[in-house]
């Protein structure tokens, strides 16, 4: 809803006509009727008299914009949109051209917030010294916040034009773009600030610097098929006295490889969503084409299939720019980098270097969806991969499980040779494979037996090794929970047989008061129920004194313990 409301309502201004006032004399004499005007009633009714005064066209190719190779940037402010005057507001609507970038500025007096329209933007922020550098990703109908003074930029990473909206909370922003501001200031200065570059330099990179809406990267290019084109220089900063260079000082030369068959998207009848608009481009322009690459393609390479340690195919040639892309059937297979050397090891594990690793895709016996790992070709050298599962069986030494990627077939290192060397690997260790991005033998075959391996030459059945470790973990936790029985039940009955002397040691006299019950070793007739006992702070008394103070059973004997059980303590004095 707020999308669709958001560009209905934008082609609703396209649509209308503009007042947009592009006479700087004119301007200035209308904008000072507005700030001369006594009320904001006087401004609606005697200044901005017409309704279409307060109407303003981001696509008419008249309106004032800051115009590039890469697109145009159309702002309605006091400058041109005498409207906003008095009301701390301003506008602007960017039309980036495939792989384009509104270069890295700032504005000095204004906030900004924008929302992209149509494609994916990406844009980057630093606010000032110490604070990190933010960067965003926009989907059509996201937006993002530059706050005033801060250096941003915006990037159309994609292959189609993409339309952003900006809006300010100063009706005259303005704006600093920073590379043409920067190279603006006197070459003695830059080259110390770029630790002494060199005057001739600074002159050489100052005339390379393009106008906004600048091209984007090169990678961009080539993947949308586009070459860099020539592009103008007109918004560097004018010279005077204080900046200009030494005399005789000649500019460096710098290479630039430029082609000038780059063409120049005209915004005709262009669809973004609900809203559409119409764009012509000046008669004077020339029309140019595209110059394409060839187009990246993708090659599909099975891992698996049919229940083979193959990948399918195993030799392919791929151009800087396509992508390989792996499909794992049944079992529990992985793509790893290796080298030509080694090529059972991961690239990491033998070179140092970090190659590509999918980790292991388990992949069940009745899937009918498969996973998929991707890679990008970035250059043609030879690449040589395997599937790090190591069993048993090891796939790239049994099958040999193994592929490469731009293999030199009339080099002694081809793909041939490559298999070899593989099926020559011998045993490989646990390390290993964890170095290679798996875990050992903890990964098994999933669709394998887990008892055993395959049957050996000499007929015997082996044990699989992680049978073995799945036996010992669940002895040693048997014999751990066997030991915490045994100590809960002794603490237990230790505990109760406490309870239980408590008990049986005190006793309450007729009167009431505390008779406390000698612990001594019990004769024939104590353990026949005839107790010896010790009133507190008494001598002692006869057995019949005692029975009138209800000492009845024996202090000290349990029926429940042992019989001898007190014969060895202690007996203590009183």
């Amino acid at each position: 809803m707020f999308t669709s409301g958001v560009f209905a309502a934008l082609a609703l201004v396209a649509s209308a006509s503009a007042a947009a006032v592009t006479d700087p004399t004119v301007e200035a004499n209308f904008v000072q009727k507005l700030r001369d005007s006594p009320t904001a009633v006087d401004q609606v009714n005697n200044v901005l008299s017409s309704d279409s005064d307060f109407v303003f066209d981001f696509f008419d190719p008249k309106a004032p914009a800051t115009v590039g190779a890469g697109g145009r940037i159309v702002t309605a402010s006091a400058g041109n949109f005498p409207a906003v005057v008095g009301h701390g507001s301003a506008m602007a609507v960017g039309f980036l051209e495939p792989c384009s970038m509104n270069t890295p500025h700032t504005h000095p007096r204004a906030t900004e917030i924008q929302i992209s329209m149509n494609s994916t933007i990406r844009t980057g922020m630093i606010t000032e010294n110490g604070a990190r550098f933010v960067m965003t990703e926009l989907p059509p109908g996201s937006m993002t916040i530059f706050p005033v003074g801060s250096v941003h930029f915006q990037v159309n990473d994609g292959c189609d034009p993409a339309l952003f909206v900006a809006g300010f909370n100063s009706e005259d922003p303005g704006v600093l773009s920073i590379a043409q501001r920067f190279f603006g200031l006197p070459p003695d200065i830059i080259s110390a600030a770029l630790g002494d570059l060199g005057v001739e330099e600074v002159l050489g990179l100052e005339a390379l610097i393009p106008d906004n809406v600048a091209i984007g990267t090169e990678a961009c290019l080539q993947r949308c098929g586009l070459k860099l084109p020539t592009q103008s220089h007109a918004q560097l900063q004018p010279t005077v006295s204080g900046n200009a260079a030494p005399s005789g000082v000649v500019a460096a030369s710098w290479s630039v490889d430029t082609q000038t068959t780059y063409a120049k998207t005209t915004y005709a009848q262009t669809t973004y969503a609900q809203a559409t608009y119409t764009q012509t481009t000046a008669a004077s322009k020339s029309t140019q084409t595209y110059t394409p690459y060839s187009k990246p393609v993708n090659h599909w390479i099975t891992v698996g299939a049919d229940g083979l340690l193959l990948f399918e195919p195993q030799n392919i040639t791929a151009n800087v720019g396509d992508t390989v892309t792996f499909e794992f059937h049944q079992k529990n297979h992985s793509v790893t980098q290796s080298s030509f050397s080694s090529p059972c090891h991961a690239l990491a594990e033998t070179t140092g270097q970090i190659g590509f690793e999918s980790g292991f895709m388990f992949v069940p016996p009745n899937a009918t969806t498969f996973p998929t790992f991707t890679i990008t070709i970035n250059d043609t050298a030879p690449t040589w991969g395997y599937c790090g599962q190591r069993g048993p069986p090891v796939h790239c030494v049994a099958g040999p499980m193994v592929f490469s990627i731009n293999a030199d077939e009339s080099s002694p290192n081809n793909f041939a040779a490559f298999q070899a060397l593989a099926k020559k690997s011998g045993p490989l260790t646990a390390s290993a494979a964890a170095a290679s991005g798996g875990y050992g033998y903890g990964k098994l075959e999933n669709n394998e037996a887990l008892s055993s391996s395959s049957g050996s030459s000499d007929g015997k059945s082996n044990i699989s090794p992680a049978l073995i470790a799945l036996v010992v973990l669940n002895g040693v936790l048997f014999l751990g929970l066997i030991t915490i029985g045994i100590l809960y039940i002794r603490k237990h009955r230790a505990a109760a047989r406490i309870a239980r002397h408590r008990q049986l040691y005190t006793s309450i006299g007729a009167t009431g008061e505390a008779i406390f019950v000698a612990t001594e070793k019990p004769d024939g007739s104590a353990r026949r129920g005839h107790p010896r006992s010790l009133r507190a702070g008494a001598s002692p008394e006869s057995e019949d004194e005692e029975a009138r103070h209800g000492l009845t059973h024996g202090p000290y004997y349990d029926p429940h313990e042992p019989q001898g059980y007190h014969d060895s303590e202690q007996i203590p004095t009183r």
